[in-house]
């Protein structure tokens, strides 16, 4: 896993020095990953588009966990089309585009995400070219698969905002840190926001993060960033057992409104896309790094 890190940065670097940002319109691009499975990941990605949709922005979902099951979890819709349509069966990218609730759209990845690292010039260029027609888009948010892998790494080393989930679990906490151990080592200008998940109350969400902070100054010198907490809530559950967001579901609930407290952080954050290029770059961001990386 080092070597695959190691590798990743010199291609980001190779990547920046190849390309120019001077691409199609600028959006904000932001990875969430988690360290493990089942913190609520993508209950969180799905949720949070929506509140930010809710606020008037324009949010495209990009589900690239090669699993697939969790968009029919919480949206209970199953993929009829994935990205390995786009690349092989000559499918644009409206056809296999999701219109989610209240607005939002999803990109589902599928086995599509793996092929990527096979794709020549070629169709690495039409697979960006596709994606370049998603215009509408101010927001996209990439729901990575949950661990440390290569996908995981490109994906957010593609993006210019990331979010790790965890939770107050010390297991959960262990791999959070594992996976900003590798992130930061290798991408040190990475700015890493973290979202505590399933906590009792403010107070252990407060302990949880300040825990993974010293733990990541104390060892790797660097700084994560709270960007707030989900409430451990019986009706989060129910919503993912009637597959629906718990935001539609129920919307003022204390998770909804954790949810929404945190969409308004994103909001107040810099705008890292000042920095970088539209969905075309980023795709071709990716495929690059996907294709390098071994």
């Amino acid at each position: 896993m080092m070597d695959q890190a190691q590798n990743l940065r010199k291609y980001v670097e190779e990547y920046r020095k190849r390309k120019s940002n001077k691409v199609n319109k600028k959006i904000r691009i932001i990875a969430v990953a988690s360290g493990k499975g089942g913190v609520g990941k993508t209950n969180f990605s799905i949720n949070v588009a929506i509140s930010l949709r809710e606020m008037g922005n324009r949010v495209l979902v990009f589900d690239a966990d090669l699993g697939l099951g969790n968009v029919d979890v919480v949206i209970g819709i199953v993929p009829k089309l994935t990205l390995y349509d786009v690349i092989y069966n000559h499918k644009e990218i409206d056809d296999i585009v999701i219109n989610g609730p209240e607005g939002i759209r999803i990109v589902p990845g599928g086995s599509g995400i793996e092929t990527l690292a096979n794709l020549d010039d070629m169709q690495r260029d039409n697979l960006s070219k596709k994606f370049e027609r998603l215009l509408d888009t101010d927001i996209l948010i990439i729901d990575t698969g949950a661990g440390i892998s290569k996908n995981v790494l490109s994906f957010i080393a593609a993006s210019n905002e990331t979010i790790v989930v965890t939770t107050p679990e010390p297991t959960s906490i262990t791999d959070a840190y594992s996976l900003i151990k590798v992130v930061l080592k290798y991408i040190p200008e990475k700015k890493i926001n973290v979202i505590v998940n399933k906590v009792r109350d403010e107070k252990e969400a407060t302990v949880t993060y300040k825990r993974l902070d010293t733990t990541v100054k104390k060892f790797l010198d660097k700084n994560i960033y709270n960007l707030g907490y989900i409430m451990e809530d019986a009706r989060v559950k129910r919503s993912v057992m009637e597959q629906k967001p718990f935001k539609i579901n129920y919307p003022n609930c204390s998770a909804s409104k954790c949810i929404d407290n945190i969409a308004h952080a994103i909001s107040g954050l810099p705008d890292a896309s000042k920095s970088t290029g539209g969905i075309r770059y980023f795709l071709n961001k990716v495929t690059y790094l996907f294709s390098k990386m071994e």
